[in-house]
């Protein structure tokens, strides 16, 4: 989800320094780093690609990628559920939500299949 990919972005900035994010983003192949940084919400991030931003940046730190993962997810979510989410959240019902929510996984991940 791009959305995603934008706010994880902030998230590392902000969390774990912007000097070593940048570090981390400036070790991806050009193609790679211009995929990560121009992310737009129409076109794909490879997950190839968020992997080797999080190893990268978990070798600047010399930190475990496991836990850039789990810190910089659970801050994502959390920025996520706050802003977006919450004005959705308001404008529609708990039943029109579960019932899109197999659309809002396919416009998210381009494999797999969700049902409600």
């Amino acid at each position: 989800m791009i959305v995603v990919v934008s706010v994880m972005r902030e998230v590392l900035a902000s969390q774990y320094g912007k000097p070593p994010f940048e570090r981390a983003v400036g070790r991806l192949t050009p193609s790679d780093r211009e995929a990560y940084v121009s992310a737009t919400a129409m076109t794909w991030v490879e997950i190839r690609v968020l992997e080797l931003v999080v190893n990268q940046l978990a070798e600047e730190l010399d930190r475990p990628w496991e836990e850039i993962v789990r810190e910089s997810s659970r801050q994502s979510q959390e920025k996520l559920l706050n802003t977006v989410h919450r004005v959705l959240m308001r404008l529609t019902t708990d039943e029109a939500l579960i019932s899109r929510t197999p659309m809002f996984y396919a416009r998210s991940y381009d494999a797999g299949k969700l049902e409600s």
